[in-house]
C-alpha cells in the first residue's frame, strides 16, 4: 500500500463522554500515523489538523508508564542513570545506540521539499540517518513492573531496576511522549 492509496472518512457520530471507556477506545481505535499523515496532506489547514492529531495522540498515553533500566559493567553510565533518577529526571540515550537499525529513522513523503534544506537535500525522501546523530530517546512501556519479558530484555536480565512515571503529574514528559507505531510501507 502506498500513502496515496489510504482512504479515511471521519466518523459522523460524536462520542458520548459519559459512556466513554478510554481503554476500550484505544483497543477499538489503534493509533494510525498513516491516517494522520493522510489527513494532514489532504487538509487545507494543515496546522489545525496537526494540532488536533497531537491532542488525539495524548489519548493514547496511559496515566502510568514504566521505564526499565539496565545496569552494566560501565560504572560511569550506571552512575549517570542513577543520577537522573536521583534528580527526578528520565535517562535518555543517544539514538545512535539503539539496537534496531530502523529506530529513529524517518521517511519523508515529499522529497521535493527536502531540497529546500541543504543538510537534507541528499536524502531524496528515503530513510534519513541524520536523526540518530542529534537526538536522544527513552523507551517507556505500559507493561507494569511485573513484566518478566521487560525485566529480561530491558533490565539486563533482571539485574536493573524499573521506575514508574505518573504521566498526569509530569506534563513536560507526557507532552513529548508519543506512542510508537510499527508499519511497513510498500513504495
Amino acid at each position: 500500500m502506498k500513502l496515496e492509496d489510504i482512504q479515511y472518512t471521519i466518523p459522523e457520530k460524536p462520542i458520548d463522554e459519559k459512556d466513554f471507556d478510554i481503554e476500550k477506545w484505544r483497543i477499538d481505535n489503534p493509533i494510525d500515523y498513516l491516517k494522520a499523515i493522510y489527513l494532514i496532506n489532504t487538509s487545507s489547514n494543515k496546522n489545525e489538523v496537526f494540532n488536533e492529531i497531537y491532542k488525539i495522540t495524548r489519548l493514547y498515553i496511559p496515566e502510568i508508564l514504566f521505564k526499565y533500566y539496565s545496569l552494566t559493567d560501565d560504572i560511569a553510565l550506571n552512575e549517570q542513570k542513577l543520577q537522573t533518577l536521583e534528580q527526578k529526571k528520565i535517562f535518555m540515550t543517544d539514538a545512535k545506540y539503539l539496537n534496531d537499525p530502523f529506530d529513529n529513522k524517518a521517511y519523508f513523503h515529499k522529497p521535493e521539499e527536502l531540497k529546500r534544506f541543504d543538510r537534507l537535500a541528499g536524502c531524496d525522501g528515503r530513510l534519513i540517518d541524520d536523526f540518530s546523530s542529534f537526538s536522544k530517546v527513552s523507551a517507556l512501556t505500559s507493561n507494569s513492573e511485573n513484566s518478566m519479558p521487560m525485566w529480561a530484555h530491558y533490565a539486563n536480565n533482571h539485574t536493573g531496576y524499573c521506575v514508574s512515571y505518573d504521566m498526569k503529574l509530569n506534563n513536560q514528559l507526557s507532552g513529548c511522549t508519543f506512542p510508537v507505531q510499527y508499519t511497513i510501507l510498500q513504495v
